[in-house]
């Protein structure tokens, strides 16, 4: 029995939630009698006994109630199952006043039937048991059961009801009066129960919705009287409160569940670990997500339950540094961190929750983003030693207008060189017009630059710095809407050549006579001239084409940056080019450098064109090798250097894109020989011969299907190589076993001496 509601105020049912392991996610304080009786706590497990019967629960989708005894207090138990989260919710009752009353009820009907003949107790027991019926707060009536011929309950008849039975139920002067009077629309299954009751004497508990009353309750009903008299007496709870709370509780877990499913960010709730001294060393995994176990390949059955030192081979003292002041200081934290285990970078958003030590993670995997950052660095990192190190001055600018008329221009970046060449430093004009940075600005500049922007071609321009006294050669070019991109090399050697030249000629017919021993100097030192000057145009050609190349890079990242463009044909088709650029650059340094005017060593070339391409493609190539077999001081012009580099450069960038994709290893080879027959090598005239050379080009990739026929695939590489090769006159077959094999024959015109060679292409005949 309970005393007036005033007495137990503070008394709440206990509620808590229970894994399918038995482990406890959640309770509320009104719990602790329970759990201490059980002797487990949150996120620990419940006795052997108590889980086998949450796992029933669970597997049967039906509800469970047991009784529980703790110190003077009797629990009515109940396990409702929640199979889709693979979880218990345990609710806790006191019926320790109603049991009290079922005793106190069956002792006095015992000491009546014993001692009938002493009225005065009898009144004495009528007036104690008068006072608890009207005391008490739950609901009780004794109610006569009405049956029809058949023995089938059909109505009931209120005897005797005390002062709560209004109050739970809302009718007012229902002694005498049928239900089916006060409340016609009363569901069947009341008349049903009370009906067995009565007749078969078998008490029974049960909570029932009573819609025609608009209320939930919590039913114990019991025969009392003789059997005979078909009565029952009902002890009942008003529960619509905590049912609708339930419910509430049902659908706001509901919409959690969806919401905590649907995240497309992996979400966990964990509870952290702390030793003795208080530092974090662990924490456990209570609940996650499907997106965890996507961004993790991490299984539930594997983590829920575990710490995390259980299930991953090494984890960073980091993270338990930063989930622990988290949990400590109370404070959300967002940190992006590697996982050595999971080898993935994660971005993590950790917050604490109001449970002590629980916390949770909102996360999500960026290893992705995180490399193509360190790509992106490593590549600014590689251009801006290029644009550092360029012999060239180089600088950025933008145009300034007045009344739609090129005035001024505002220097937006300069490299080194440049800053010797002016010997202006870079944070003096930055930023400024050169007007204000370098004094007045001749009007040609900025009519040339804004030429070179209106039309996109490339302006040269030749001009005299008075201030350094030298003379410089001025490339520029349109970089992009306003901004136009500028070289400047250093030609006052070579216009004091031409100075020497021309005042050479003016006196030439005149000394011509007396002076013939000079003049055959003069004629050598010009031939001296005439070589410096070709080697200086190699030299500015492939500077001006390393230019081109930084730029396609620079204009690359910028579309990198683009949601829309990013991992596209677009940035693909920039590299491309960018190495057929770097290619054709190549030839015109090995002839600067190695002293030929119109002569390339081959040999060498490809040599340094195949490193650069590696170099290009290092990320993700590093367990593929080069194997290079090239026969020594193979010289050719320029008419065949240019686009034998370039098939080679469009063959072996093919291999390494796509020749070893899904594989850690591979090899590709390339073979460059004369023909070894005799025949192939014929004298044509003097000092010249005719040679045969083959070019083989080999991978152990995935090689190019049987059935796809090369001429008619639609790559601008392969097309390329087509073009190329018939350029040459020369003929090329293709293998595709154990990988694929390119294989070209080409006939060209040598001089004995390889420093003197000049190839031209010529026609090979098998």
């Amino acid at each position: 029995m309970r005393l007036k509601r005033e007495q137990l105020a503070v008394n709440l049912n206990p509620i808590f939630s229970v894994a399918r392991n038995g482990t406890v996610l959640y309770s509320n304080e009104a719990s602790e009698p329970l759990l201490q009786e059980w002797g487990t706590g949150i996120g620990e497990k419940l006795p052997s006994s108590i889980v086998d019967l949450v796992q029933s629960v669970v597997s049967r989708n039906s509800p469970e109630k047991i009784e529980v005894k703790v110190g003077n207090k009797l629990y009515l138990v109940i396990f409702s199952p929640l199979p889709e989260e693979q979880r218990v919710n345990i609710s806790g009752f006191d019926i320790s006043d109603q049991k009290e009353f079922e005793k106190d009820m069956v002792s006095e009907a015992r000491e009546k039937t014993e001692q009938d003949t002493l009225v005065e107790e009898l009144r004495k027991s009528e007036e104690k048991y008068h006072t608890l019926f009207e005391m008490i707060d739950e609901g009780f009536c004794v109610i006569e059961v009405i049956y029809d011929e058949t023995d089938c309950p059909i109505d009931y008849r209120f005897l005797e009801i005390n002062a709560a039975f209004e109050r739970q139920t809302g009718i007012k002067n229902a002694v005498g009066r049928r239900m089916r009077d006060i409340a016609p629309e009363l569901e069947e299954y009341w008349f049903q129960t009370y009906g067995n009751v009565a007749l078969t004497g078998e008490s029974v508990r049960f909570e029932n919705p009573a819609h025609a009353l608009g209320h939930y309750y919590n039913v114990y009903a019991f025969r009392t009287g003789d059997p005979e008299q078909r009565r029952v007496g009902i002890l009942f709870n008003d529960i619509t409160e905590r049912k609708r709370a339930e419910e509430a509780m049902r659908e706001s877990e509901e919409r959690y569940r969806t919401l905590f499913q649907s995240m497309g960010e992996g979400f966990s709730i964990a509870e952290m670990e702390f030793d003795l001294e208080g530092r974090p060393v662990d924490y456990v995994i209570l609940e996650i997500n499907k997106a965890y176990e996507r961004q993790t390949d991490l299984r539930p059955e594997k983590v829920i339950g575990r710490r995390v030192t259980e299930f991953l081979d090494r984890v960073e003292p980091v993270w338990f540094e930063r989930y622990g002041k988290v949990v400590s200081s109370g404070e959300p934290k967002r940190f992006e961190e590697y996982n050595v285990s999971l080898d993935r970078w994660f971005s993590v958003y950790a917050f604490p929750l109001p449970i002590k030590n629980r916390f949770g993670m909102i996360f999500s995997d960026v290893t992705e983003r995180k490399r193509a950052e360190q790509a992106l660095k490593e590549s600014e990192a590689k251009y801006r030693r290029l644009f550092d190190s360029m012999v060239e001055g180089f600088e950025l600018m933008e145009l300034v207008y007045e009344n739609g008329k090129p005035v001024d221009y505002i220097y937006l970046d300069v490299n080194p060189e440049w800053e010797r060449m002016t010997g202006l430093k870079k944070e003096q004009v930055l930023g400024r017009k050169a007007s204000e940075a370098v004094g007045p600005v001749e009007s040609y500049w900025p009519e040339a630059i804004d030429k070179a922007l209106k039309t996109g071609e490339i302006i040269q321009i030749e001009n005299y710095g008075m201030a350094l006294d030298r003379w410089y050669s001025v490339s520029m070019w349109k970089f992009s809407e306003t901004a136009c991109g500028v070289t400047i090399t250093d030609i006052t050697e070579s216009k004091k050549v031409e100075e020497a030249l021309r005042v050479a000629n003016e006196t030439l017919e005149e000394r011509v006579q007396e002076r013939t021993s000079e003049l055959e100097q003069a004629y050598k030192f010009l031939k001296k001239i005439e070589t410096i000057r070709k080697q200086e145009i190699h030299h500015r050609i492939k500077n001006n084409l390393q230019v081109i190349s930084s730029l396609l890079d620079l204009q690359a990242e910028k579309f990198d940056k683009r949601e829309c463009i990013k991992d596209s044909e677009v940035l693909e088709a920039f590299k491309e080019s960018q190495n057929r650029v770097i290619s054709m650059a190549l030839i015109h340094e090995e002839l600067h450098r190695g002293g030929a005017i119109d002569s390339l060593n081959f040999s060498q070339y490809i040599r340094e064109l195949t490193d650069n391409l590696f170099l290009t493609y290092k990320f993700g190539s590093d367990g593929i090798v080069l194997d290079m077999d090239i026969e020594e001081n193979i010289f050719f012009d320029m008419d065949t250097s240019i686009p034998l580099g370039m098939i080679i450069n469009e063959l072996v960038s093919n291999s390494l894109k796509h020749a070893f994709s899904g594989r850690e290893k591979g090899e590709i080879r390339i073979k460059l020989h004369r023909e070894e027959n005799k025949e192939c090598i014929e004298k044509i005239s003097g000092h010249f011969k005719s040679t045969n050379f083959t070019l083989t080009i080999s991978d152990n990739g995935v090689g190019i299907p049987e059935e796809l026929d090369i001429e008619d695939i639609d790559s601008l590489g392969f097309q390329l190589v087509i073009s190329l090769v018939d350029q040459l006159d020369g003929e090329f077959e293709l293998k595709r076993n154990n990988g694929t094999e390119f294989t070209m024959r080409f006939t060209v015109i040598e001089k004995d001496d390889p420093t003197q060679v000049d190839l031209k292409p010529q026609e090979f005949s098998n």
